[in-house]
Order: C-alpha cells, then sequence, then structure tokens
C-alpha cells in the first residue's frame, strides 16, 4: 500500500472515530427505530409486532448490548454501535431511550397482539420525544 493511501485510511478511520460521528450515527440509529416502531404499531401479527420490537432494541443497543437479537436482523448494520451507545452526552434523550428500550423489551413480553400492539405505539411515541429533543 502506498504511503498516501495508507494515510487516507488513517484519516477516515481518525473521522469515524470522532464525537461527531458517533452522534450522527445515533441521530441515524434514532430515525431507524423509530421507523421500526412504526412497523410494530402498523402490523397485524404478535409475531410482526415482537420482530419490529426486536429491531427496535437492536437498534438502541448495539450488537454488542444487552437484549440484542442478531436472529432478528439488524436494520441498524454499520450505521454505528447503537444509539445508546453513540449517543454523546444528552441526558435527556438518554433517558427517553432507555425508557423506550425498556417499553419495547416490555413489548416483547406481551403475549396478546393488542398489548403489544399497545406498548409499540408507546414505543414510537417515546422515541419521537427523543428525536424531537436531539441537538
Amino acid at each position: 500500500m502506498k504511503k498516501q493511501s495508507i494515510l487516507t485510511v488513517m484519516s477516515v478511520g481518525a473521522l469515524l472515530a470522532t464525537p461527531a460521528f458517533a452522534a450522527g450515527s445515533a441521530q441515524q440509529e434514532i430515525s431507524t427505530a423509530i421507523e421500526h416502531a412504526g412497523f410494530a404499531s402498523q402490523v397485524k401479527s404478535t409475531d410482526k409486532v415482537h420482530l419490529h420490537l426486536h429491531h427496535v432494541v437492536n437498534c438502541l443497543v448495539g450488537p454488542q448490548g444487552s437484549g440484542f437479537y442478531a436472529k432478528a436482523g439488524d436494520p441498524c448494520k454499520g450505521m454505528g454501535n447503537g444509539a445508546l451507545n453513540d449517543l454523546m452526552g444528552q441526558s435527556m434523550v438518554r433517558n427517553e431511550l432507555e425508557s423506550a428500550l425498556h417499553e419495547a423489551k416490555t413489548g416483547l413480553n406481551e403475549n396478546s397482539f393488542s398489548a403489544a400492539h399497545m406498548t409499540a405505539m408507546k414505543v414510537e411515541k417515546t422515541l419521537k420525544a427523543a428525536k424531537n429533543d436531539y441537538k
């Protein structure tokens, strides 16, 4: 590898490690989590609600996080390390994301469609509030 190529790779690596990139990742992961919470609140079966709530959890905790469920898929793959891990500061947003995570995990334990569906709508609302508070 040429010296210029090595410097380019090192520069890109340094950029990806910056707080600004991580903060951008969190914002993207939050948006994707909102999208999947919306899917969860629109589907017509408990299994599909659970699938999209798993996606929400996966986007919030990242592949190394507690509750990550690889078999469900990771719509945030390649975006970062999970919104909660990539979030820089933003304590109010962090609290809202943690509430959404708790709600999503609760929804995953709901066996009735009605209860899981209602929880999915609550998760979506909480995530939207977090996105609105994101600065």
